[in-house]
């Protein structure tokens, strides 16, 4: 059914999503908007009529994507420009298949595509999601016991899941005890990059990304596992906690990309990318489970208070169901870390910022509501 509704809009996609838009504003309930949807499937076409490179016998597309030599291989590392690629040449739907070991993929390249995506797809979704992060999660059973958090769960599954931490983490008042804490942190993170920055041109150093990282780690963990971590901290030892999970946050990302994006035969055997993978993720839930298994400590120690509304996300999470806090808890920390580096970059970029004196006395505020937003 997906599938024919995506179709629809091939002929004349910008037009058509455009039109649908607009008409579908003119309803006031939920159920017209379907019904609206549900009258555009009458003229969907087949699934074979989306666009996009072809898939040759056997070689399938993955020779398009070989480093310096395919169509698209050229870009290999920046998917941004590969995606640029075909939404020109096949519009705002494009249907990528014949990858190895992986299913046929469907791009949509268009807001208004998107929303009509997530309005039939139910209550029950299923996406393609980390599957390397999935596969690690089922590996783990010690850790996540069935429940592989928002990330990876699919369908009933992660509705449940997200049935549960719901109530205690999408009310704006659910940020209220961290906003001291993460303020602070702002704080020393501007005073950090003031002593980075080149006295002259006032810019960051080129390594300044790793900076980031410390910063965005360091306010995802007061966060997810309701403690400092130590990251901001000037010359951090190399066996140091804080810079183990400093480093182990790169790896990942660098090994998500690898086994997630680029071609790999994980799927067919444990490669050599996938055990650095299993490992990366043992080192940096290993110490986040020791700070999550503290947070419950204190938490034994003050349960004849029953003033929840001063309680830490964790805590909230840890009084409903212990099993569920610490799934969610390594869920913020691996995902939240990329939505704060992307946030505080567009920011930067974008914003009246850039890289001028006058302006890094206003940058605290900003980075303030960013997090709290998150």
């Amino acid at each position: 059914m997906l599938a024919k509704f995506l179709i629809a809009e091939i002929i004349d996609s910008r037009l058509l999503s455009k039109y649908c838009a607009k008409s579908m504003a003119n309803y006031s309930t939920e159920q017209s908007e379907m019904r609206n949807i549900n009258n555009e499937l009458q003229n969907a076409r087949p699934f074979k009529d989306i666009p996009g490179p072809r898939a040759l016998p056997l070689i399938g597309n993955w020779f398009r994507f070989i480093p310096y030599i395919g169509e698209y291989g050229t870009y290999i590392g920046n998917l941004t420009t590969q995606f640029r690629m075909l939404r020109d040449q096949y519009g705002d739907i494009v249907k990528l298949d014949g990858l190895i070991g992986r299913r046929t993929t469907i791009l949509l390249f268009s807001s208004e595509l998107c929303e009509k995506m997530y309005r039939v797809e139910g209550v029950w979704p299923i996406r393609i999601s980390l599957e390397s992060m999935h596969h690690y999660r089922e590996s783990r059973r010690n850790i996540y016991d069935g429940q592989y958090g928002l990330g990876t769960s699919q369908g009933k599954a992660w509705y449940d899941f997200r049935s549960k931490i719901n109530p205690h983490m999408m009310q704006p008042r659910a940020i209220t005890p961290h906003v001291a804490q993460i303020s602070q942190m702002a704080d020393e993170f501007v005073e950090k990059m003031r002593t980075l920055r080149d006295p002259e041109t006032l810019e960051v150093p080129g390594d300044f990304k790793n900076e980031l990282y410390k910063w965005a780690l360091e306010s995802m963990g007061s966060i997810a596992l309701d403690c400092r971590l130590g990251c901001l901290k000037s010359n951090l030892a190399a066996d140091s906690e804080p810079q183990i999970m400093i480093n182990c946050v790169h790896k990942m990302f660098d090994l998500m990309y690898r086994l997630d994006v680029l071609p790999s035969l994980w799927r067919l055997y444990n490669t050599r990318n996938l055990k650095k993978f299993f490992h990366v993720l043992d080192t940096l839930n290993g110490i986040a489970i020791k700070h999550i298994e503290e947070a419950e400590l204190k938490l034994d120690e003050t349960t004849l208070n029953n003033d929840t509304h001063n309680c830490s996300i964790l805590q909230k999470l840890l009084r409903l169901d212990k099993q569920v806090a610490r799934v969610m808890a390594l869920d913020m920390l691996t995902a939240g870390i990329d939505t704060v580096i992307r946030n505080f970059r567009i920011e930067w970029h974008h914003g009246p910022l850039k890289y001028e004196s006058r302006y890094i006395n206003t940058l605290a505020s900003p980075m303030r509501f960013k997090l709290i937003d998150l």
